[in-house]
């Protein structure tokens, strides 16, 4: 009997990962990528510090076909003065980008690899990456994943109402990281933070240019991301902001919100009644899986992402939780409001805590809403469907 065909060697590799999502999540890939057939060595790069040129050349010389990683990593490991590591290997490597580009500008600019395909989780940041990224020259969009518990609670069995998996910091300590700016980045950050968050659709980059064209200021390309760079904590305290907001006006409502994360113990002193701390130091995401199956509703709070997905959102609906979430342009498309998932506005934030208690007084509704929900994403945002159009992408037989 003649032996099966070799369709190759997919190479995968993990970083660093808070709560070990990627690297649970490079392991589900790799699985799927199996499935398809191939070979599959999962690798660890922090063990390969010094040696990466090396072991990954041995790797890709075993017929492989591409290298899988989660966020930029290694792209600016540089093995001469004049190239980077991906640039000497010169191979095919699929990055999926699961964060704004804009906190991986550094590493990103590093690279002049035609064979480098980045797999961006919200549209918009393909259109930032096409714009001023030119050495970026396969920018794609692939939503996020989904993980699912190996077990199932039914949704009238579960004993948690309200579970927010995620980290707290107060927006007031970012404005102060914004105020040790130099002046003339401060002052473009304090124009900037009102206009964003006035406008939910408006991406930094966006709000940016439309400045600087405002006062009729010359730039480049290249310009535009050393700037994001310098202002990178604008994104980030419109992420607190919102995420500060969401929480006390749920909390000053007396609905009780159970959590896991870093930086909750301060406020947990204002609302000890209605905070429920399951974790400081944040929960491993297989122990986070055990929460999320036993939870009622999932709350999720997008970071900026105008036109994309969230790995919390697909995760809640995959173990049939209802997830309760602000509204984005791809969500808005693609899920049916109070059938597959409910919604919340973002800039009316009053109503939230009565969508809340609707949810946890009809039952019935509620459960309608967490099984459309499960029903909706069953197969499409798992992993083998997004390591079906990872092959298709990098041009590999499915």
């Amino acid at each position: 009997m003649a032996d099966t065909e070799d369709k190759g060697k997919i190479v995968v590799v993990k970083g660093i990962s808070q709560y070990n999502v990627l690297n649970f999540a490079a392991e589900q890939m790799a699985k799927s990528f199996e499935g398809y057939g191939y070979r599959v060595a999962v690798l660890d790069g922090r063990s390969m510090l010094g040696k990466e040129a090396e072991i990954l050349s041995q790797e890709m010389n075993d017929n492989g076909k591409f290298i899988f990683i989660f966020n930029p990593i290694f792209y600016d490991t540089m093995v001469n003065k004049h190239a980077s590591l991906f640039d000497n290997l010169g191979c095919p490597v699929f990055t999926y980008l699961v964060d704004s580009p804009y906190y991986h500008i550094e590493r990103l600019e590093h690279v002049n690899n035609h064979k480098i395909y980045l797999g961006c989780v919200d549209y918009n940041h393909v259109t930032y990456i096409n714009r001023y990224h030119a050495n970026i020259r396969n920018a794609v969009f692939l939503p996020h994943f989904g993980f699912r518990a190996p077990v199932d609670i039914p949704y009238g069995q579960r004993e948690i109402d309200l579970y927010f998996p995620g980290s707290y910091a107060d927006p007031q300590k970012r404005a102060k990281d914004i105020d040790e700016l130099p002046d003339v980045l401060c002052h473009i950050a304090r124009v900037l933070i009102p206009e964003l968050l006035s406008d939910k659709k408006l991406t930094l980059d966006r709000a940016l240019t439309k400045y600087l064209d405002s006062i009729k200021f010359d730039y480049e390309a290249n310009d535009i991301p050393e700037l994001i760079y310098a202002l990178v904590c604008v994104d980030q305290y419109i992420r607190d902001y919102h995420r500060h907001s969401v929480i006390t006006e749920i909390l000053n409502a007396g609905i009780s919100l159970t959590v896991s994360g870093a930086g909750w113990s301060g406020l947990k002193e204002q609302y000890p009644r209605y905070l429920n701390i399951l974790s400081e130091e944040g929960l491993d995401i297989e122990e986070n899986l055990t929460v999320i199956v036993n939870s009622k509703i999932l709350l999720n709070i997008l970071p900026n992402f105008q036109n994309g997905t969230h790995e919390r959102v697909f995760t809640a609906m995959m173990n049939g939780c209802i997830c309760l979430t602000d509204d984005n342009q791809f969500f808005k498309m693609n899920f049916e409001e109070n059938k597959e998932i409910v919604y919340y506005d973002i800039d009316n934030l009053k109503r939230l805590p009565g969508i809340i208690q609707d949810i946890l007084d009809q039952p019935a509704k509620a459960v309608g809403i967490a099984e459309g929900g499960r029903q909706r994403i069953q197969g499409e945002y798992g992993f083998d469907n997004l390591a079906k159009q990872i092959l298709s992408f990098m041009g590999c037989e499915k």
